[in-house]
């Protein structure tokens, strides 16, 4: 959208949230950046192999990926 200039003559933009704990009919202003975060990572999790019989012998990627994914969404 930048590149094809339809954001030319623009002034400003507005991002609107709503927010269970602000009372209906409040408006709250913020000027600037607020409750935006963007990172990016990249994660590879390689695991071993292994047979029924002899997990102990076993590194499961997917246990371990999905320990990953509950304990980064409990990060404050």
């Amino acid at each position: 959208m930048i590149e094809s200039g339809l954001l030319d003559d623009l002034d400003a933009i507005c991002g609107v949230h709503l927010f269970p704990n602000i009372p209906t009919g409040t408006i709250g202003i913020r000027i600037g950046y607020a409750l935006a975060g963007r990172s990016y990572f990249k994660l590879n999790i390689q695991g071993v192999g292994g047979h029924g019989s002899s997990p102990h012998m076993a590194n499961d990627s997917i246990v371990a990926g999905s320990h990953f994914v509950t304990a980064v969404q409990t990060i404050h």
